[in-house]
């Protein structure tokens, strides 16, 4: 015990602590580098871009010469390609309201953006919302030749949001992208206000809660080095345990930690955050608790080839002793025979589950339809067969020593005359018959 203190406490202290540092200086860069000041930067950024277009706007509607060739249709194309959403970066709309009907479009630079014709208030700046998602709305009346009055409005895109998401069609604030991963639009007053060129506040910014946030990738490096160096702990731990007290209590110690860790990441998944990645999202992957998303049976299928892995390493060595009666001994092999038949049918319908549930191409004839996400899944399967390879070797290993009832050890090495180092070496082998008191020396 005194030796397994000394390996928690003095020689393997050092991993532990540089993980728990990676973790503590995660926390820090996300906390308070990321969470503090992505607000704060996005608030005064977004502000900038929607008055840079409110000063392009106001100059445009001081333009009356541009406006009468807009109305009457008489600009060249040269200006027109000046007006086109491309350029100016937000929609432009005139209305003619001296017509028998109510507001008639005259002029549109895009038809990305379906306006809204009935606005009540007239010369106001303001937050709307749209089918295509939110807009500052800059309206400005102005009168033309003959004091005929015209509807001149802005439609400055802020946050893009459509009802169905897909790759084509997705939710971003408008020249920030990544932004909407840890910012939002709120209904109610924050401390991060927008505001327009006239002071009059538009909307808030508010920061995204821990689960729908997205971390920041050098708080995720440092996470991710975190969690490399608890690896090497617990593997070193467990191969020091196995040398003092034996391959099963090394095992025992991998298995229980796996345990906990996994769990608690399952039980508190704010502390990885591992949602705001796609590879963990469960519209992709999801058929159980334990397997809830691709990177879940990723990250399962990887620490179950490493605990087989560790096993398989060390069974050859580990000196079993039969049972004295042999139904005993074919009794055990028969237990590790159906754990063997049982983990056969577990391995089979995780794949089967893998190919049915998950909305992943695995048509190798079709190379075109193949995502990314088809060679992760690859990967799973392989790391997933070389997990069941190594538990066939280790079953079937000891499933032999049981049988067979005997294991070679290399008792000793000596010399028959010390003085001639360089003459051959008589070694004595000590087989292990089925009866322990029975040897016989080579």
């Amino acid at each position: 015990m005194k030796a397994l203190k000394k390996s928690f406490f003095r020689t393997n202290i050092y991993v532990l602590i540089a993980a728990i540092g990676m973790f503590f200086l995660g926390w820090l860069i996300n906390k308070y580098l990321v969470r503090s000041t992505s607000v704060i930067y996005y608030s005064r950024a977004i502000e900038d871009k929607i008055q840079d277009k409110e000063k392009d706007f106001q100059n445009l509607v001081r333009d009356t010469a541009l406006l009468q060739s807009i109305v009457d249709g008489t600009y060249s194309e040269e200006v027109l390609s000046e007006l086109l959403f491309e350029h100016k970066r937000y929609g432009l709309f005139v209305y003619d309201q001296d017509t028998s009907y109510d507001d008639q479009l005259r002029f549109w630079n895009t038809h990305d953006i379906t306006p809204r014709l009935l606005w009540d208030e007239r010369d106001t700046v303001s937050l709307i919302g749209l089918s295509s998602g939110k807009f500052v709305h800059v309206n400005k009346t102005v009168l033309l030749r003959g004091n005929r009055k015209y509807t001149v409005d802005a439609l400055i895109p802020v946050l893009t949001e459509y009802f169905v998401q897909n790759a084509n069609f997705t939710r971003q604030f408008t020249e920030y992208p990544g932004a909407e991963k840890l910012v939002n639009i709120s209904i109610e007053p924050t401390d991060f206000p927008v505001k327009s060129l006239q002071g009059q506040t538009l909307f808030h910014l508010a920061e995204l809660s821990q689960d729908g946030r997205q971390n920041n990738w050098w708080s995720f490096i440092f996470v991710l080095g975190g969690i490399f160096m608890v690896i090497i702990y617990v593997h070193q731990e467990s191969n020091y345990i196995h040398r003092l007290y034996g391959l099963w209590a090394g095992v025992a110690f991998m298995l229980i930690t796996i345990i906990v860790l996994r769990l608690a990441t399952y039980y508190y998944p704010g502390f990885l955050n591992l949602r705001q990645f796609e590879l963990f999202d469960p519209a992709i992957y999801s058929s159980s608790f334990l397997l809830s998303s691709l990177g879940d049976l990723l990250i399962n299928a990887l620490l179950c080839s490493w605990l087989m892995l560790f096993i398989n390493r060390r069974i050859a060595s580990y000196p079993f002793r039969p049972f004295k009666e042999k139904w005993k001994n074919w009794l055990a092999v028969i237990g590790l025979l159906f754990i063997m038949v049982s983990a056969s049918f577990l391995f089979a319908d995780i794949l089967q589950s893998l190919v049915s549930d998950a909305k992943i191409s695995f048509n190798v004839m079709n190379i075109e339809n193949l995502s990314r996400y088809s060679f992760i899944g690859f990967a799973i399967l392989a790391t997933l067969a070389l997990s069941y390879f190594f538990l066939a070797q280790v079953l079937l290993t000891i499933s032999g020593k049981l049988i067979y009832g005997f294991v070679g050890i290399i008792h000793s090495i000596q010399y028959e005359d010390k003085d001639q180092e360089a003459d051959p070496p008589v070694i004595k082998l000590l087989i292990n018959s089925p009866k322990p008191e029975q040897y016989q020396q080579v």
